[in-house]
């Protein structure tokens, strides 16, 4: 569920980065600012995902049942949801295309399983691929699914047997299963708080990283009208000297003095008085802002314009 979504996620983030630069190209907001608050914004859905999918599953596959343990399943999941998302993101900053994104996303989650102890055993993976292992954010979210749910107190989980060394049934499933600590002992449910130490800053560095492939790299060719630099121009154009412009079309200037709107009020005999002797000019080839407080007369300006 948090693998495949996360693939489909991100490539649909191409189109979020036009809007970006078109906003950056105005001097809208920082980059970081943007990255920071669109983590922040699509959260809640994370969490909302995981906690409705999450649930069926903990409960329909008969896990332990216990209120902890399916908070620190839930927790897991949403912290790991967070980090395969800003991962795949880091590539939506520095690729062009949707297909090269959706490409490259293919081969991270392929490697991501692959070298999770999933598929392979985690004491079988060659040394000059454990780095991958270590390092595997899906690795550390499966390590502290499987402590999680085996160190639980549940009774059979907690059967001693003195054949293995006085090792619970839970350490021996996990250890035939290839998860045997750095120690070769069994993980203990400490290795569930080491994984969110290192999921946490984890999705802190993906996200520092998709800041920094959008204001350090330029993927397109999109270019906005950026902010005239010209000083002759800008000076040119305070003073209404209106240059030619590359337009289809004549630019004009619209000007209006002393306007003036009274409506008569709704109850009583007076009269209001919505505009009073306004006046103004917009230059041509200008973006100009009309801006004022709700029933200020921004709309009836206009339309008396």
């Amino acid at each position: 569920m948090t693998l495949s979504g996360a693939m489909t996620a991100a490539p649909a983030q191409i189109g979020d980065r036009i809007i970006y630069y078109k906003h950056a190209d105005s001097n809208f907001y920082q980059t970081f600012a943007y990255v920071t608050g669109r983590f922040l914004a699509l959260t809640p859905q994370s969490f909302l995902d995981v906690m409705t999918f999450g649930s069926i599953l903990y409960w329909m596959v008969g896990l332990a049942p216990s209120a902890a343990r399916f908070f620190v399943f839930i927790a897991t999941l949403f912290v790991f949801n967070l980090a395969m998302n800003n991962m795949l993101g880091i590539f939506t900053s520095i690729l062009e295309t949707q297909a090269a994104v959706q490409g490259m996303s293919a081969f991270i989650l392929l490697l991501s399983v692959l070298f999770s102890g999933f598929i392979v055993s985690p004491d079988v993976i060659p040394i000059y691929y454990t780095w991958l292992y270590w390092w595997n954010p899906l690795a550390w979210a499966y390590r502290a699914l499987l402590v999680n749910e085996y160190t639980s107190p549940s009774p059979e989980y907690e059967q001693v047997y003195q054949f293995y060394g006085n090792l619970t049934l839970g350490d021996i499933v996990m250890m035939s299963r290839g998860f045997i600590s750095p120690t070769g002992e069994p993980f203990t449910e400490i290795w569930v708080a080491y994984s969110f130490a290192y999921l946490v800053p984890y999705i802190v560095l993906c996200v520092f990283l998709v800041g920094l492939g959008l204001k350090l790299i330029r993927v397109d060719e999109y270019s906005d009208t950026a902010p005239v630099q010209d000083a002759e121009r800008t000076s040119s154009i305070e003073d209404d000297e209106q240059e030619a412009l590359d337009l289809p079309f004549t630019p004009v200037q619209l000007t209006f003095k002393d306007i003036s709107y009274v409506v008569p009020a709704s109850t009583g005999n007076e009269k209001l008085s919505l505009l009073k002797n306004i006046s103004g000019k917009f230059g041509a080839g200008r973006m100009c802002a009309l801006m004022g407080t709700s029933g200020a007369g921004k709309t009836t300006l206009m339309v008396r314009v």
